[in-house]
């Protein structure tokens, strides 16, 4: 509904309305009159521009024909004034021409001519070759002549290339004397064009513009370029002819920039029309948002008009249906205000009046009315919102509880009103109450809980035969870090290794080895300083773990006196007991987990070199006894290799009903087939796996296999209900694991995964907890393993939601003796039933414990009482043949 809502609210916001229409119309006529605008503006500029050059050009055309006309007329004045002396010498004609010459440069020389033939030439130097010239060898310059002597006038010819170089024109000047008709002579002048133009400023003023000057040939074509620039016509120039005579000039001009309106105009005409034309868009378009926004919000007020009503109606059917009663108080006026609901709460009918103050305060317990008046007074003295619960006694007695949320308000014209909700929390006071009582209950269970966790702690950390710390405990005080240890780093190791133990079980029995073994801790203990660590790791194995402070020779006697001291014959009923020991000593200056793992494995290596050189003596570890670890290197390089090549599989060790006496299931248990040493069992390889991290690759290994054989089984008709494959704390994190487990495809039940007790649940890890849940989700269970040997909190354990608990061998082992072991376990097994989760006893070895792990609940057994791990295909036998059944039947009997 929220998404539709969206849409509709996003089409009303994009629907285009005739507004819109006219607004994009006014737009484009707005960019149109803005590029028309432009468009004239340009041409005009252009226009302009043109005319102003024409002026310009038409101005120096006529400078230009004056300034000739100018020149022609003081060449014919000279010429009448030779005209009457046809005689006239060389020397006179100077003389003249002299005079004619100071008052211009540009008239470069004279020249008389009779006969069509020059004899005077003035100046005479540099224009001798002229002397002797004949116009009729020249026919251009004839024709021209021939019409000065026909029309009796000057004419002008040119311009003509001068031999000295430059251009110039020719001025033709009849000669007649008054009572002749015919012309006795011909007088011509030279006008230098370079000195003409120059003289009439054509350049001074032209600087802005292209500008030439070309003939005209008689076709009328333009002809060669005599003067400016010839880019001048090109360019769509302005041009303008001027005539002299036989002769046209055609001159043309552009602006030396062309025919383009500068950049600074075209950016302030842009300014000033696209920016009227933009502010006029502006304007149009905030007019129309302001119209849209105006229709927005009126849709808006609809809209919410339209949802206050639903919100309304809502409240309505909210409060009939949670039975909220509503009030009103003034305070000026004490008028109250109660809906239906309220009046069922106070039992007040329907058309009755509604009590005041006073009245509705006679109705609270006694116990809570002073507390609540005062409420209500605070709240209008402070004007705040309140809240509280107080207890009403109805008309039969019952008292009901009540709680009240209100506010205070002010009005115009009506002062200050409290209005709020009363609402009947009888039944959740009740709840309240309960809730306490279970949580009451809870915490002492829980503390039960806690108190068994501790011995279940104190069990997984201590050997239950001399009390003293395990190998557990050691590995997590000084490997792991599980656990706090007081000593102060670095550290040393003394391992001790009884020597002839195993003679003292065979004469005195196990009870006496007992006794040896806690005489030996008591022993030990006596021996140790303050903050030593003692520890009981294996049958006949002892660690002490002291602080290291650099003296090896104090280490040494430390030994000897330790082998001195247990070599002291003991007293076990009549007899005298005497045991020796094997030392091995190893240190480390390094301070981290794997430097006191390396020095445990050390001081390990060291005593069983000294068990070899003969017992009852102590042995240092030194370079001599690498050896030892290059072979520890050489099992870990075996065991890579070995999962490379596939030599790791399950042996199955079945599980029995304690009820039905039936197959419940087998636990597949890893083997090696080593290449050279054959099948080998977890302890002469697990420790090193998983020092090099290999536990994770044994554990999908072992998937693997127990996948295959489970299919051999089902394909056979062999019934084996289910199979329980052990997974890691390193498979456990193998990110790879759930897909591995989709790929072998189980069915539901078949297969469960047990995880070992000593993987670390305390700490919240919502990483495990996800991977268990996805585990249960394919339908597999979850086991915990060696349960009671581990020392993870019940409930962080309980937290994974197991199927089933595995008793650890070592507390099934000792309750045929030890009636405190029997208690651990029953309640174990109790808490068990309790949580609705199975019960496996582990290492089940006689038909004694069989009997009391019956009484005391458990429902799988397991053990060597019922078969040792075989490969599969002896299970396969087994299963069929059920020899387990004997042993029940023996029992009965």
């Amino acid at each position: 509904m929220a998404r539709e809502s969206e849409t509709q609210a996003f089409a009303k916001k994009r629907r285009i309305t005739l507004g819109d229409v006219l607004a994009l119309l006014a737009t484009l006529l707005v960019i149109a009159s803005v590029y028309a605008a432009n468009h004239q503006v340009r041409s005009n500029y252009l226009a302009n521009l043109r005319l102003q050059t024409a002026e310009r050009l038409s101005l120096k055309a006529t400078r230009l024909t004056g300034e000739i006309s100018s020149l022609v007329s003081l060449v014919e004045g000279l010429g009448a004034t030779v005209a009457q002396e046809p005689d006239i010498s060389a020397q006179t004609f100077n003389a003249r021409a002299d005079d004619l010459l100071r008052h211009t440069d540009i008239v470069k020389s004279l020249a008389l001519a009779r006969d069509l033939k020059i004899q005077i030439v003035y100046p005479l130097e540099k224009n001798e070759d002229a002397l002797g010239l004949n116009y009729k060898d020249h026919p251009n310059q004839l024709t021209v002549i021939k019409k000065a002597l026909t029309t009796k006038s000057a004419m002008v010819d040119g311009p003509i290339d001068l031999v000295q170089g430059g251009a110039a024109l020719l001025v033709f000047v009849p000669l007649y004397t008054s009572d002749t008709a015919n012309a006795w002579g011909l007088m011509s002048a030279i006008i230098d064009l370079e000195r003409l133009f120059s003289e009439s400023n054509w350049i001074a003023d032209t600087s802005d513009l292209t500008v030439g000057v070309a003939v005209q040939n008689p076709d009328g074509s333009r002809g060669r370029a005599v003067y400016g620039n010839p880019d001048a016509f090109s360019g769509l120039p302005v041009e303008q002819t001027i005539s002299f005579a036989e002769t046209q000039w055609t001159i043309a001009a552009r602006p030396a920039s062309g025919w383009k309106e500068p950049t600074r105009r075209i950016i302030e005409r842009n300014v000033i029309i696209d920016g009227t034309g933009l502010i006029i868009i502006l304007a149009i378009w905030g007019i129309v948002f302001l119209m849209r926004e105006r229709g927005r919000n009126l849709d808006v007020l609809k809209d919410r008009e339209k949802k206050l009503k639903s919100l309304s109606e809502r409240m309505r059917i909210a409060l009939q249906a949670s039975k909220i009663g509503v009030w009103e108080f003034n305070v000026e006026t004490h008028d109250m205000f109660w809906d239906n609901r309220m009046r069922e709460i106070y039992e007040v009918p329907d058309g009755a009046d509604l009590p005041d103050l006073n009245e509705w305060a006679s109705r609270l317990h006694p116990e809570d009315r002073e507390r609540e008046m005062e409420n209500i007074s605070r709240s209008i003295e402070d004007k705040k919102d309140f809240q509280s619960t107080f207890r009403i006694i109805r008309e039969d007695g019952s008292v009901r509880f009540i709680r009240v949320l209100g506010s205070s308000y002010f009005e115009p014209n009506q002062g200050q009103n409290l209005i709020g909700v009363n609402a009947d929390v009888t039944q959740d006071m009740q709840l309240q109450e309960d809730l306490r009582q279970s949580n009451i209950e809870a915490n002492r269970r829980n503390q039960a809980l806690q108190d068994a966790h501790k011995r279940l702690k104190h069990t997984a950390l201590h050997d239950t035969l001399t009390g003293i710390p395990n190998r557990k405990f050691l590995e997590d005080a000084f490997v792991t870090g599980f656990e706090p240890s007081s000593l102060e780093p670095p550290y040393a190791a003394l391992h001790i290794d009884l020597d002839r133990f195993k003679e003292i079980n065979d004469t005195l029995g196990h009870a006496g080895g007992d006794a040896m073994l806690r005489h030996v801790a008591r022993m030990l203990t006596s021996l140790s300083v303050p903050g030593d660590f003692i520890a009981r790791v294996g049958g006949d194995e002892f660690v002490i773990v002291t602080h290291w402070d650099g003296n090896d020779e104090e280490m040494s006697r430390r030994a000897k006196a330790i082998i001195t001291a247990l070599s002291k014959p003991f007293h076990y009923a009549s007899h005298q007991c005497r045991v020796s020991a094997s030392v091995g000593i190893a240190w480390s200056d390094e301070v981290s987990a794997s430097a006191m793992r390396d020095t445990l494995v050390n001081a390990s290596i060291a005593v069983a070199e000294a068990k070899k050189a003969g017992r009852a003596r102590s042995i240092i570890f030194n370079a001599t006894l690498k050896t030892a670890a290059i072979n520890t290197k050489r099992l870990a390089d075996e065991i890579l290799a070995g999962l490379e090549n596939d030599e790791f599989f399950a042996f199955y060790q079945p599980q029995i009903t304690a009820r039905s006496h039936q197959l419940a299931g087998v636990e597949a248990l890893v083997r090696w087939n080593h290449p050279e040493h054959g099948i080998l069992s977890p302890a002469a390889f697990i420790t090193t796996a998983e020092t090099i991290g290999a536990i994770a690759r044994i554990d999908s290994a072992v998937l693997k296999h127990a996948s295959r054989q489970h299919q051999i089984w089902r394909e056979n008709n062999v019934n084996v209900p289910r199979i329980a494959v052990n997974l890691s704390a390193q498979r456990l994190s193998d990110e790879t694991l759930i897909k591995a487990i989709q790929e072998h495809k189980f069915e539901p039940g078949v297969l469960s995964f047990e995880f070992v007790e000593s993987i670390s649940f305390d700490e919240p890890d919502a990483k495990i907890d996800e991977i268990a849940e996805q585990i249960r989700a394919m339908g597999i269970d979850i086991e915990i393993d060696d349960f009671g040997t581990g020392y993870a909190s019940i409930t962080s354990l309980l937290s994974l939601s197991p199927k089933r608990l595995k008793v650890d061998r070592q507390l099934v082992q000792p309750v045929t003796t030890d009636p405190r072991q029997r208690r651990l376990v029953g309640s174990i097994v109790e808490i068990g039933r309790s949580l609705g989760i199975e019960i496996i006893a582990e290492g089940v070895e006689t038909i004694e414990q069989v009997e009391i792990l019956e009484r005391l609940g458990c429902d799988i057994f397991q053990g060597y009482l019922f078969s040792k791990p075989m490969p599969g295909d002896q299970l396969a036998q087994f299963a069929q043949e059920k020899p387990w059944l004997r042993l029940f039947q023996d029992q009965l009997h």
